[in-house]
């Protein structure tokens, strides 16, 4: 017990906090051994800070905002996780919190390609729509977060615009970059986690 007190007066450390999915995995261990040893002071930390950080990094219109949709569906897996763990404990993260939780989902749907992959925006691998998730076939602009996304399902048209941003969380130098899908083609496409490689046509002096 002990051990576990002095790890939880670490993770209560603001210095060493960060309002990313970082500290949300400090605080749900937070929250989680506040519980488990029914120290309030614990939980109430750790349940505080993480209902921060959802409002910090999520636009009003449910995008994540660090410029990337692999993080977009990471981040929001931890709070759905955290949440379905918080009701077993008879407690929740609030109704303001889990009615954005509608409006996340949508856009794995939105930012959706007419080939069933999504967009390697940022720190995103270009990957396959596993879950089957449906494709929406609407127009969307997110300014927080940096994208507008036209989409014409007659036409099979996806247009990305990238340009602008709300953290410099996985941003890269592409404003202005832009991503064209057409007929399940890819004509021109970020290179997400590319950026992060040590490839030789990215050390070209």
């Amino acid at each position: 017990m002990n051990i576990l007190s002095k790890h939880a007066e670490l993770l209560c450390d603001d210095e060493i906090h960060r309002y990313n999915n970082h500290g949300i995995m400090m605080d749900k261990a937070l929250i989680v051994l506040g519980l488990a040893t029914n120290n309030e002071s614990f939980f109430l930390k750790g349940y505080e800070r993480v209902k921060s950080i959802f409002w910090v990094t999520y636009s009003d219109n449910g995008v994540h905002l660090e410029n990337s949709p692999e993080y977009h569906q990471m981040v929001f897996g931890l709070y759905e996780g955290l949440e379905e763990y918080l009701q077993r404990n008879n407690r929740s993260l609030g109704v303001e919190v889990t009615n954005m939780f509608p409006l996340i989902r949508k856009y794995y749907s939105l930012v959706l390609k007419p080939d069933n992959k999504f967009p390697p925006i940022g720190d995103s691998f270009h990957v396959n729509n596993s879950n089957k998730i449906e494709n929406i076939w609407e127009n969307f602009s997110e300014p927080a977060a940096g994208i507008s996304i036209i989409k014409n399902k007659e036409s099979l048209l996806y247009l990305a615009f990238i340009c602008g941003f709300s953290t410099i969380t996985h941003k890269h130098s592409d404003d202005l970059s832009f991503i064209l899908n057409y007929k399940y083609k890819d004509f021109f496409v970020d290179p997400g986690k590319f950026n992060y490689s040590t490839s030789k046509f990215r050390n070209i002096s």
